[in-house]
């Protein structure tokens, strides 16, 4: 029976192990050399970086545009208000005439 301390060792000592053998498996079956490797890595990673700048920038752009549109609607509900609000404070300013001359 083992104990708890052992279970840990044993999942840590696997994970090493694990590790090593990956690394030596990589190293004998790789296509490239070191440099060879290195260049593909770098040359991955940097195309990797200019599609998600792309996407981030297509993502601002619809953001964006997105915006201008709910602005947009809500400057024209701003005018309807100002202009609601102006056609009741009329009426309500010829009713207060209309009480006068009466």
């Amino acid at each position: 029976m083992c104990n708890n301390k052992d279970q840990v060792f044993n999942f840590i000592g696997g994970l090493i192990l694990g590790g090593i053998i990956g690394a030596v498996t990589a190293a004998l079956t790789t296509p490239f050399s070191g440099q060879e490797a290195q260049d593909e890595v770098i040359k991955a990673y940097n195309n990797s970086l200019k599609e998600t700048k792309d996407s981030l920038n297509d993502i601002g752009h619809e953001a964006k545009d997105k915006a201008q549109v709910i602005l947009n609607n809500i400057k024209d509900k701003a005018y309807d208000v100002a202009s609601r609000f102006e056609e009741l404070a009329n009426k309500g300013a010829g009713v207060l005439i209309e009480d006068e001359i009466v």
